[in-house]
């Protein structure tokens, strides 16, 4: 490990939510380092709070983890629960039409398993 991504490591770990948000782009595209999906989404939890409030954010890294849950991808088994969680982050944080109906959709699909689920 370079010493450069070294500081920025530590930095991210004690609470700069800046580079956790940039070390968390990194990690997810394979950036300047291998692809780790895993530190991709631990770096992302820590630099959540830099999105909030912040207009010119680009969550983009936000939405392709709740896609990768939603439609199981990069090798990540499905997880609606998790995509649930990360749409939810990105609704809250930017109002975007297309997630809050994709997260409206999941939960009309979640109701209506339910109610099938008790008929039967």
């Amino acid at each position: 490990m370079s010493k450069s991504l070294d500081v920025l490591i530590k930095l991210a770990v004690n609470g700069n939510e800046r580079i956790a948000y940039e070390l968390s782009k990194m990690y997810y595209y394979g950036e300047e380092v291998p692809e780790d999906l895993t530190k991709a989404e631990e770096y992302a939890e820590i630099g959540i709070d830099y999105f909030d409030g912040n207009e010119y954010m680009d969550i983009q890294i936000l939405v392709d983890f709740a896609k990768m849950y939603h439609y199981g991808t990069n090798g990540v088994e499905k997880n609606m629960s998790k995509a649930v969680e990360w749409y939810e982050q990105v609704a809250f944080l930017s109002n975007d039409e297309d997630i809050v109906l994709t997260l409206a959709q999941i939960y009309i699909d979640v109701t209506e398993f339910l109610k099938m689920e008790k008929g039967a």
